[in-house]
């Protein structure tokens, strides 16, 4: 992966859904196009995608682009997720 600065444009950020359609509080935000897998919490639940922005929009940029540089992905906070964008 390129350098921060090279990371990709759109980020998606993904909450794990527990038994059926039960939203837990773990969130995640990786770059759209990337090889990268987030890690499976447990056997009943997945990762959806709950929203979509421009990298440069997301409020916890630069410290989830330095997480992503090196792990591929940054598990962040409920109210990152869900809070307003940068603009």
């Amino acid at each position: 992966m390129e350098g921060v600065s090279g990371l990709k444009d759109e980020w998606a950020i993904m909450n794990w859904v527990k038994r059926g359609n039960v939203r837990s509080k773990i969130w995640a935000i990786l770059p759209v196009e990337t090889a990268a897998v987030l890690p499976r919490i447990d056997d009943t639940g997945y990762w959806e995608d709950f929203r979509r922005l421009p990298a440069q929009r997301f409020a916890g940029h630069a410290a989830a682009a330095e997480a992503i540089e090196s792990d591929g992905f940054c598990f962040i906070t409920e109210a990152l997720a869900i809070g307003p964008l940068v603009n």
